[in-house]
């Protein structure tokens, strides 16, 4: 049986779906990569009008693309999660025990075609105190202004033009896979259904929008 995640992934062929479950390949000498991705649920919205259902955290990168916390595995690493962990502390500035990543919040990983890396995905849900907290202390973050640019809010809703909010995020730059990663988040988290991710992925830019 197909999994949601496993139809997700035929749109981005670059990237081979190889599971859901952590310990599903042995990298066997193979580099990998880790990355993930902090939200808090909300009953807030957008102008009164649009729902936001969720905020979700992403990073502006030092090359301009946008991508979630996180990078390359060490040798030192003991396991993947704790190299995730390690980078949220590099990039975000936080150690604290109770926004880490655990084996639990794993998601999906892929392999890179090109690369060969294993991309390892991981989604936590925080509270508004924590997510804020995040926001906070990746200011003082030893990346910031360096591998990091800081943290943004993704736009979850869709305004009426049918192209503002999430399907005009979308056609950013994304580094490697993170607009897959951010989908698959988007979905395995239910924020957004199979549907609503198809539809912020169809629309093309309208040839002017108000301000």
């Amino acid at each position: 049986m197909i999994t949601p995640l496993q139809k997700l992934s035929t749109s981005f062929p670059q990237f081979v779906y190889l599971g859901e479950q952590l310990q599903c390949v042995d990298p066997n000498g193979l580099k990998c990569a880790v990355h993930g991705m902090y939200f808090t649920n909300t009953d807030a919205k957008f102008l009164n009008e649009f729902s936001n259902r969720a905020y979700v955290m992403m990073q502006l990168r030092f090359d301009g693309h946008f991508g979630f916390p996180g990078g390359v595995v060490d040798a030192e690493d003991e396991t993947i999660v704790s190299a995730l962990n390690r980078e949220v502390a590099e990039e975000m500035g936080s150690t604290r025990a109770d926004v880490a990543f655990r084996d639990e919040d794993f998601v999906v990983v892929h392999q890179c075609t090109r690369s060969r890396y294993l991309l390892y995905f991981f989604t936590k849900r925080v509270t508004m105190d924590q997510f804020e907290y995040l926001e906070r202390t990746t200011l003082k973050a030893k990346e910031y202004g360096r591998e990091t640019m800081g943290v943004v809010r993704v736009p979850i809703y869709t305004m009426e033009d049918g192209f503002r909010g999430l399907p005009a995020f979308l056609t950013n730059s994304f580094a490697g896979n993170a607009k897959f990663q951010l989908l698959s988040g988007l979905l395995v988290s239910n924020i957004l259904s199979w549907e609503e991710i198809h539809d912020a992925l169809r629309p093309s830019c309208p040839s002017s929008t108000s301000a």
